[in-house]
């Protein structure tokens, strides 16, 4: 009897520690890119819920991180401090940030805008509003001043920070509120020192934008008139 209890209290524990090990939030450097791999580091308190990640970059070839276990609950946000250390031999400019979400979800893939971004990996896809991945508010840096963004169509989720310079030996924090994926899978990350996000024009949005510009014409040929 003490040996059935015993084995039953060792497969209790077990399974409460694959539970842990289920719901515990991990941020891992998926593909290096220009991030010199020993300088990589993410420390998350899941109380606080807050995200502070180092880095440092010897190129500026994008970075991918994969964020586990970051779905539900899902209120509040959390907070992400990326501190970004630049070692290319180049200033930086801007710095996008983009989210991307696991392919082969029928509902939501089927409102990405197509073709998918050339740095998209495959088995992975543009975020849109109906997976609840977003950046949310605030978004700032103590380098850049501006903040290019958009998390509130269905073309794409990115935040670009531009207006500011991290020359080569410098430093600077990136600063994000993030949502997870409802569902609560993996999703990525895209870093991309100097560049910027391109949005394709949504469909719908082509004849609007056409219709404006004759309006425009119209408007301008009545007043030579």
């Amino acid at each position: 009897m003490y040996g059935l209890r015993k084995w039953v209290s060792a497969a209790c524990a077990a399974i409460l520690l694959s539970s842990s090990a289920a719901f515990a939030q991990s941020v891992t450097l998926l593909q290096p890119g220009g991030i010199e791999v020993g300088s990589f580091g993410a420390v998350i308190d899941s109380t606080a819920r807050t995200v502070n990640i180092q880095e440092t970059w010897t190129s500026s070839a994008p970075a991918f991180l994969l964020f586990s276990g970051f779905g539900s609950p899902r209120s509040p946000s959390w907070s992400v401090t990326k501190s970004v250390t630049n070692s290319t031999g180049n200033s930086w400019t801007r710095f996008a940030n983009e989210l991307l979400d696991p392919l082969g979800q029928a509902n939501d893939d089927a409102l990405d805008p197509l073709p998918y971004p050339a740095f998209v990996p495959a088995g992975w896809s543009t975020s849109n509003e109906s997976d609840g991945l977003t950046f949310s508010n605030p978004r700032n840096s103590n380098v850049f001043a501006s903040v290019f963004r958009d998390e509130l169509t269905d073309a794409r989720d990115f935040i670009d920070y531009f207006n500011g310079i991290i020359a080569s030996g410098g430093s600077g924090d990136l600063n994000f509120n993030l949502f997870g994926l409802h569902s609560g899978e993996d999703f990525l990350l895209v870093q991309r020192p100097n560049e910027f996000s391109t949005v394709i024009p949504v469909p719908g949005a082509l004849p609007l934008l056409a219709s404006g510009l004759l309006a425009f014409g119209w408007l301008a040929r009545r007043r030579k008139t």
